[in-house]
């Protein structure tokens, strides 16, 4: 079908409450829209802007957009829906949000694309040219992603915060988080590549082997960077037969993160402090025992693999289940247990499924004695019947800090 081309003249046009579909958009010079709050508009065709846009609202394109002029979107979401390939003609963009549900790919060019609050996969895969930075900002909220849609790319963040990398190739979701960041005007690239075959990843004498289904990239491009936890989604992994392989015997072996600082070198290990929704050589959950560090070269190439690991059985109990209204008292709060844990660099923190803290202490005697009772730490609330999630990360007496994060029921 035809489609229609929407001009606008050189005149201010205010659009309230209102849609524009099947249609491409032509702004001239001189010409503006005005997006206002709580509105949408959907321009289902090509957006060519020679004029002003200015989006306080949610700005949707089907097909390409180029924009030669002023486009204002930092109190607004600017979202792609096309059912195909769509590109992302501009020197700059400056978004406060920016979503991702169409059917196939978005393609990003110019110098770079700026996002400084939110960003949500639901369909579609986003990438970019080889001269075009994506940049999140300290504070983005990645909601989101799955098989059908990901980013394609490096990722560049900046600042500290907990993020959550939405990454993926040929068809594979590969996501990495970097949790409890330490660093000063950090300025990280992230990316992932699949299959990871080139070169073959090597296992040192302490690795069993190394998966080949992904190689995950963590750069420092600016600022300082001291350390990080690591973890993994990983689906379609083969830690069963490894192209190179150590003879190791061992009373325990489990998915570890691999890590090495160049190409040409060994994979060393960096353990498992937990592991989750998975069947142990295919899909889960990981993430590292170590802490992540870089190195003079900063950067480092991050795998999944195979090795040996010590038991702590017995060492530290962690329940899956608590009622404030159980008869026995030691099952009325959640309380950690373990003769040799101690209180130096303890931490326990516990979140709702919407990733709100509920309870946080850095005690052990505190987790051991007391616990959580169910009630919202900062307000006072009782939390209803459901699932949570803790983070914890504690020493043995003689050890070295361990991290596990996990789940459990809360049941009233």
């Amino acid at each position: 079908m035809k489609k229609n081309k929407f001009f606008l003249l050189s005149m201010l046009f205010t659009f309230l409450l209102t849609e524009i579909n099947g249609q491409s958009l032509f702004l001239q010079e001189n010409a503006a829209i005005y997006i206002q709050e709580n509105t949408e508009i959907q321009a289902g065709g090509s957006l060519i802007n020679n004029g002003f846009i200015e989006n306080l609202g949610t700005l949707s394109i089907y097909e390409d957009f180029l924009n030669n002029s002023l486009f204002n979107s930092t109190s607004g979401a600017l979202e792609f829906r096309g059912d195909g390939d769509q590109w992302v003609f501009s020197p700059t963009l400056n978004l406060k949000e920016l979503n991702v549900d169409g059917e196939n790919r978005v393609t990003l060019t110019g110098d770079s694309v700026l996002v400084f609050e939110e960003m949500n996969f639901t369909n579609g895969i986003l990438t970019v040219t080889d001269t075009t930075e994506l940049i999140i900002s300290n504070d983005v909220n990645i909601l989101g992603g799955n098989s059908n849609s990901y980013f394609d790319g490096e990722l560049i963040q900046l600042g500290n915060s907990f993020k959550k990398y939405p990454l993926g190739k040929n068809g594979l979701y590969a996501p990495i988080t970097l949790d409890d960041i330490i660093g000063i005007d950090l300025r990280m690239r992230v990316s992932v590549n699949v299959p990871a075959n080139d070169p073959v990843p090597v296992p040192a004498a302490d690795v069993i082997g190394v998966s080949e289904h992904a190689i995950w990239n963590v750069n420092l491009d600016g600022g300082s960077f001291d350390s990080a936890v690591v973890s993994f989604e990983f689906s379609d992994a083969d830690l069963e037969n490894f192209t190179i392989e150590n003879s190791i015997n061992a009373d325990f072996i489990s998915p570890v993160v691999v890590a090495k600082n160049s190409l040409e070198e060994e994979f060393n290990t960096l353990g498992v402090s937990s592991l989750l929704d998975t069947d142990s050589l295919t899909f889960g959950t990981i993430t590292a025992e170590k802490y992540l560090k870089l190195t003079n070269e900063n950067k480092k190439y991050l795998a999944i693999g195979k090795a040996p690991i010590a038991s702590r059985a017995g060492l530290i109990y962690i329940p899956n289940v608590f009622s404030p209204n159980a008869i026995e008292e030691e099952n009325q709060t959640f309380r950690i247990f373990g003769n040799r844990i101690i209180n130096e660099g303890f931490s326990l923190r516990i979140f709702n499924q919407r990733n709100v803290l509920l309870y946080q202490t850095d005690a052990f005697d505190e987790a051991n004695q007391f616990g959580w009772n169910g009630i919202g730490q900062n307000n006072g609330s009782e939390q209803p019947s459901g699932l949570y999630y803790y983070t914890i990360v504690y020493q043995l007496e003689g050890g070295v800090p361990q991290r596990e994060q996990g789940a459990f029921y809360l049941i009233r």
